[in-house]
């Protein structure tokens, strides 16, 4: 698993969300559903357009170059930066003709002190933001938004694809299907990089989890770990699971209440990009019966399906 995720992970305790200003809004029509869709998905493009702004503004190409990676990895990440700015506009656009208010852009916090560090996180937003708009999609009524963030998802997964496959030299994909992640679930795993909002802005049909997280962080599948959550929602004597979340499904696996151990499932099992969260279910994970998470685990491998050792 990436060793530089166990920042992510502990974020959440570093810089906690800010309730009053981002807070949970229940949908009732159609079109305001589709208004408090699109203005969650313009939180997440804010989001990756200030993270993209804010590195390639510390980082020139020869730093990228310096870091391991060919001159043109800079010139292909500003091309991002471009993409994700027209993400914003055309979202802002979009909630205009509706006349309703878009959100503004909050405050943010990212950890990486070099190209490294940046570009692994710039891995876990693309495949966050991928994974948020195929959850979105089938939420929206109106057809053309569905056609417009359709479109958005499309260049979201490329991205993502470029990034593991050429800065990183890993897998482009996890398999064949795109994992669909709630709102909430991608909530939870943006919100740690918010530090505070506008208190203007207006509410997002979304909430965080409690935070995951796993020790040792760069375990690999098969392993045992010890799991970090807030667990105060349920009783001792309740059983819990881990749930992880694969393109090609959803496997589980029981928890030690008396350590909060569990073993991760094997190789044949976990496999590129994996959400990870607690339920109080086996067979499935959703915001009903999720305790805390998702977190993501990465376990990349290469073109013969080998898992990769990341240092």
């Amino acid at each position: 698993m990436w060793k530089y995720f166990t920042c992510v992970t502990l974020l959440a305790a570093i810089l906690p969300l800010s309730t009053h200003a981002i807070s949970f809004r229940r949908n009732n029509s159609p079109a305001t559903n589709d208004a408090n869709i699109l203005n969650f998905a313009l939180s997440l493009e804010h989001l990756e357009y200030a993270f993209y702004n804010q590195g390639l503004s510390k980082f020139s190409d020869n730093d990228f170059q310096n870091g391991g990676q060919s001159k043109s990895v800079g010139g292909w990440y500003r091309q991002i930066l471009f993409n994700e700015q027209t993400h914003v506009q055309t979202l802002q656009e979009t909630l205009s003709k509706m006349k309703v208010t878009a959100v503004q852009p909050c405050n943010y916090s990212f950890p990486y002190n070099d190209t490294k560090g940046f570009i692994m996180l710039s891995s876990i937003f693309e495949t966050v933001g991928a994974s948020a708009y195929t959850g979105a999609v089938s939420l929206l009524s109106d057809k053309d938004l569905k056609s417009k963030a359709g479109s958005i998802l499309g260049i979201e997964a490329r991205q993502s694809a470029w990034i593991t496959a050429v800065p990183q030299n890993a897998n482009p994909w996890s398999g064949q299907f795109q994992i669909p992640l709630t709102l909430n679930q991608a909530f939870t795993l943006a919100s740690p990089f918010i530090a505070s909002c506008p208190p203007s802005n207006p509410k997002l049909p979304a909430k965080a989890n409690p935070a995951l997280n796993i020790s040792p962080a760069q375990a690999r599948p098969g392993d045992a770990v010890t799991l970090s959550f807030n667990n105060t929602s349920v009783s001792n004597g309740t059983q819990l699971y881990m749930v992880f979340q694969t393109y090609s499904g959803t496997r589980s696996a029981s928890i030690n209440r008396g350590n909060n151990s569990v073993v991760l499932p094997g190789v044949a099992d976990l496999r590129g990009t994996v959400f990870a969260s607690v339920s109080t279910r086996n067979d499935s994970v959703d915001d009903s019966t999720t305790v805390a998470g998702p977190m993501v685990l990465l376990f990349p491998f290469d073109s013969s399906f080998t898992l990769l050792q990341v240092q």
